[in-house]
């Protein structure tokens, strides 16, 4: 029988804890709800791989939405 290994927080040694947190991403983007383990003792919240995955695909949508519409902005003008 294996045990499930508990996560500690690297900064400060506290139990992490399965919730919510708000990402803020270089471009500006504010993502509220992302998924994350959270410590219970300092609130330093850590995403995991697969959720680092999405935020850049939403962040390359995002980007890719952005020149679409600066394109047709200039053509307007």
């Amino acid at each position: 029988m294996s045990k499930r290994m508990e996560m500690k927080c690297h900064y400060c040694g506290g139990q992490l804890k399965g919730g919510k947190t708000e990402y803020n991403s270089p471009m500006g983007i504010i993502i509220r709800g992302v998924p994350a383990l959270i410590c219970t003792s300092c609130g330093k919240a850590y995403i995991t791989g697969q959720v680092a995955e999405i935020l850049d695909k939403i962040e390359d949508f995002v980007d890719e939405k952005l020149k679409e519409a600066t394109a047709i902005v200039q053509t307007e003008t």
